[in-house]
């Protein structure tokens, strides 16, 4: 067991340790002799013999309890409450795959809880275990990698894993300072009406400029035709209009665009009030590793999940490579002893992303109300079953488990521990919000955005009559002293 500090995270010592470990094994840059043979899984084609398989004895290591995979080690794999007590994924396919061919399995729990790594050429963890000694399959969800493939032999993968990133939910959901005037648009639509109130008064000046001497048309100038269609996207009426068609024309699809925006901008202002929406301090993967670069977050995961880590440190890929450095040589990185760990400590915490299996996160995202999971996924592997190399049942269990998946059993058996963590939770949620009535009331804190309109409004209005007046002055005495 990990030594945890008084934080809940692991020690820092033993983290730099792992982190070494794996800088050491990317230095080293381990290269495979090609004459190993990778059996990643097998073909569609039996190549093994029913006969052969019946009545066998395998020895299983389990290196940990990782739900949805294995949820509890059954102390008779014959005699388990699937319905109510869900074992996991893996555990359902040994269960099954032992009633078809009348197998026993002896488990043996590993002392430590890792899968195991390839360091200077000798496997440590579940793996060694496996490749080294004397036992036959590890019950887990491994990931399906090169260098595993060729000392073991993986089944064909029975899940498409990614990780996800949860963080605790922002305390100041949004800015209501110019909320009832700017955010019912963007930015860029603002900008958008702005350039056509522009373009439509030029189009519109030179128009009537064109039909002056034509139809002896209405004369407009500049300011003048700005102020008109400014007046129309705010519904006012004009006093003074075109006479010919062309400029008519104009005006009246200016109009009625200008009824549809303030359309569309009078239903985004209702949403806003009825809606509480959250501003997410980073959207994604890049998102992430700009806000750790920028010391807002911290980066948090499950030391028992050394695989990602060193998913990450091997990866070619720009964002993968700037986190690794982050990790590495910043030390932006704390670890927990476990799923759970990590989710208390992002309750708890605010400037942590707890990175972790999505579907983990996804059933305690509905149950933890201060946490938000993030609509993105990283680190996608596949999960396979490991047996020694060269054995016999792994084209049968890969076989198997082409099935379960066609006819949907494995996302059944993870739904049933979703189910069951639901039911076991009811109450753990105590942060929820019913919305009333006076929730999407108009208060001052969401209208204070049209009081600075108005007062600017009323600030420019004495603004431009002190210009004007001063504007006249100027030229009555300039009159007066000609």
């Amino acid at each position: 067991m990990s030594q945890i500090n008084d934080a809940g995270l692991i020690n820092y010592d033993i983290v730099l340790k792992k982190l070494n470990q794996i800088q050491t094994t990317l230095d080293s840059d381990d290269k495979f002799v090609q004459s190993h043979s990778s059996k990643i899984y097998s073909s569609s084609e039996k190549i093994y013999k029913i006969s052969e398989l019946i009545g066998g004895h395998l020895k299983v290591i389990v290196p940990k309890i990782e739900p949805p995979y294995i949820n509890y080690l059954p102390l008779d794999i014959n005699h388990i409450n699937v319905i109510d007590n869900p074992p996991g994924v893996v555990i359902m396919i040994l269960k099954t795959v032992a009633e078809k061919l009348n197998l026993t399995y002896e488990f043996i729990i590993a002392e430590q809880e890792d899968m195991g790594t390839l360091v200077n050429g000798t496997w440590n963890g579940a793996f060694g275990k496996l490749i080294y000694n004397n036992y036959d399959v590890i019950a887990g969800g491994a990931t399906l990698r090169y260098d595993r493939s060729i000392y073991t032999d993986m089944t064909f993968p029975f899940y498409y894993q990614s990780y996800g990133m949860m963080i605790r939910s922002p305390k100041q959901n949004r800015n209501y300072t110019w909320l009832i005037v700017t955010d019912p648009f963007s930015w860029p639509v603002w900008l958008g009406i702005a350039v056509s109130i522009i373009i439509s008064a030029l189009i519109f000046k030179v128009l009537t400029r064109l039909l002056k001497n034509i139809s002896n048309e209405e004369q407009f100038s500049i300011v003048e035709s700005l102020l008109m269609f400014f007046s129309i996207f705010l519904q006012q009426s004009i006093t003074r209009q075109p006479i010919n068609c062309s400029c008519r024309i104009l005006i009246a699809f200016w109009w009625l665009s200008s009824m549809t925006l303030l359309a569309t901008f009078t239903g985004s202002l209702t949403a806003l009030f009825a809606v509480d929406s959250i501003i997410y301090p980073f959207k994604d993967f890049d998102g992430m590793v700009q806000s750790i670069k920028n010391g807002k977050y911290t980066l948090l995961m499950d030391i028992n999940y050394p695989s990602k880590i060193d998913m990450i440190a091997k990866s070619n890929l720009p964002s993968y490579k700037k986190l690794w450095y982050e990790m590495y040589d910043n030390h932006k990185v704390n670890f927990v002893d476990g799923f759970l760990s990590g989710i208390e400590h992002v309750k708890n915490n605010p400037n942590y992303v707890f990175v972790a299996p999505k579907e983990m996160l996804d059933i305690y995202s509905g149950l933890e109300c201060n946490t938000i999971l993030l609509n993105s996924e990283i680190l996608s592997s596949y999960l396979s079953i490991p047996f020694k190399k060269d054995s016999k049942y792994t084209d049968y269990f890969s076989d198997q488990i082409r099935q379960y998946l066609e006819h949907g059993f494995i996302d059944k058996w993870i739904s049933d521990y979703k189910a069951q963590i639901y039911s076991e939770n009811t109450k753990r949620c105590n942060e929820t919000k019913q919305q009333t009535s006076s929730d999407v009331t108009l208060g001052i804190d969401k209208a204070k955005g049209a009081l600075y309109v108005y007062l600017s409004g009323i600030s420019i209005s004495i603004l431009v009559i002190f210009i004007e007046l001063i504007f006249y002055l100027s030229i009555l005495l300039i009159n007066k002293f000609k």
